[in-house]
């Protein structure tokens, strides 16, 4: 990894990476989403069916002349084996497709669980975890500031599970040629300019702090530190007990504009772990269907859980805890989702 990678603008830049990946695996939805809905009707007898009003996909069976019955999102094992091997092909490809949309979709609930609730509780460590079909699991834990502490032994960059790699490959070239981007990209450059609201202020404050106590940012690692001044061009980094210990010999002005950074510096390092979890999880849903999510906060170094939040087949359940025992329990569908995010869309506009 070459020096500035981190930087701002840089190939690791979460900023970019989020909205990269996230408007990546929206643009594969729709484009999923185009192709299926452009099905039709399969063989003889078979149609594929897209409800409007909670976008999903049904088969229908032709039953008679104009008399057609919804089997459901998969056909039985007990139709498909009397279909022609032709039909029965057909019908496996799309489901094929209509796996990876249903897997993408349940990652964008997640998605959006996380970015409305990164900043809930005291979180020491926030652990996500892949669980693939086939046994597979990768585990990324990130620190306080964002930093990734352990990745999995897969990478997203290394390329789909076998099972989708064609029909992955195929619908992410395809997707490339959409613009624009969905909610949750939106979503994400809202926290991107947010971020940078942050590092103006906190930039305001690198020649207003006159004391001991100095604020400075290094660019190649998009980090802001405190220093004590020791002399000129030097200086001693100040970690929170250090600069706790500095705050009671600051006259009382110096010590409130130290504090205000505090502050900031907290509320930076929220969005800059935001942004890094939803990259990372956009990264590889995009390339990694079939699997399930889960995300946890842990609270301090005893592991205990302050909340979980995973992927389920038909949406989202979320708990929070105190100690070990569960002190809620939410449970959505993705239909409620869908609804949820309608209305906040509704209040903003």
């Amino acid at each position: 990894m070459g020096n500035g990678a981190y930087a701002k603008g840089g190939s690791q830049d979460v900023r970019l990476r989020a909205v990269a990946a996230v408007a990546e695996l929206e643009r594969v939805l729709d484009t999923l989403e185009e192709r299926l809905r452009d099905v039709g009707r399969v063989g003889r007898g078979l149609r594929l069916r897209f409800h409007r009003q909670d976008a999903r996909f049904a088969w229908k069976r032709r039953e008679g002349p104009r008399r057609w019955q919804e089997i459901g999102a998969r056909i039985p094992e007990a139709i498909s084996q009397r279909l022609r091997i032709e039909t029965r092909n057909c019908v496996d490809a799309i489901e094929h497709l209509l796996a990876i949309r249903a897997s993408g979709r349940r990652v964008l609930h997640l998605l959006g669980w996380w970015l409305a609730h990164a900043d809930q509780g005291e979180t020491h460590r926030v652990v996500l975890v892949w669980n693939g079909e086939d046994g597979g699991r990768v585990t990324w834990q990130f620190r306080t500031d964002g930093r990734l502490l352990r990745r999995g032994n897969f990478r997203a960059e290394a390329g789909p599970r076998a099972k989708y790699a064609r029909d992955v490959e195929a619908v992410i070239a395809q997707a490339r040629a959409v613009q624009g981007h969905g909610r949750r990209g939106e979503e994400v450059e809202g926290a991107v300019a947010r971020l940078e609201a942050i590092d103006q202020r906190l930039a305001g404050y690198l020649g207003a702090l006159r004391g001991p106590c100095r604020l400075y940012y290094n660019r190649t690692r998009d980090t802001w530190a405190f220093h004590e001044l020791l002399g000129w061009r030097k200086s001693r980094y100040l970690d929170r007990k250090a600069l706790q210990a500095m705050l009671e010999q600051l006259p009382v002005p110096e010590r409130g504009r130290v504090l205000e950074a505090v502050e900031l510096l907290d509320g930076r390092r929220q969005f800059k772990r935001m942004l890094g979890v939803a990259a990372v999880l956009a990264e590889a849903a995009c390339r990694w269907p079939g699997g399930t999510w889960q995300l946890r906060g842990v609270r301090g170094a005893n592991a205990a859980s302050a909340w979980v939040a995973g992927s389920t087949r038909t949406g989202l359940v979320a708990r929070t805890y105190d100690g070990q025992q569960p002190q809620e329990k939410s449970t959505f569908t993705g239909q409620e989702l869908e609804r949820e995010a309608d209305q906040e869309c509704g209040e903003c506009g």
